[in-house]
């Protein structure tokens, strides 16, 4: 599975917990990452993924956003990684600031 590897490959060049769904009362600076859905032809894997950086002041979340977006620009275990879209998705309902780009990769 790719998830697995995209999760231990951003924990490792980020240093920061990666997790695929929430956590009870996550503190600081973490992603979660969630797939968007995706298509199979010739036995070529097309999927979209949403990965949310989170942190406790805005310019720590913009500055993990940062790092996330370069860090999966060259991603290196697929045959492609681009940047669909990114932008501030900061949580009204639990006032958590958060940031959230989009790739659609392919392997």
């Amino acid at each position: 599975m790719i998830e697995i590897n995209i999760r231990k490959y951003l924990e490792d060049k980020l240093k920061v917990p990666v997790y695929m769904e929430h956590r009870d009362r996550e503190k600081g600076s973490y992603i979660i990452m969630e797939k968007l859905g995706g298509t199979m032809r010739d036995q070529i894997y097309r999927s979209s993924y949403a990965f949310q950086s989170y942190g406790d002041r805005m310019l720590d979340v913009l500055k993990l956003n940062d790092s996330l977006v370069q860090a999966m620009l060259v991603y290196p275990d697929c045959g492609a990684s681009k940047l669909d879209s990114n932008y501030n998705f900061t949580d009204t309902s639990t006032k958590k600031y958060r940031y959230q780009a989009v790739f659609d990769i392919v392997f």
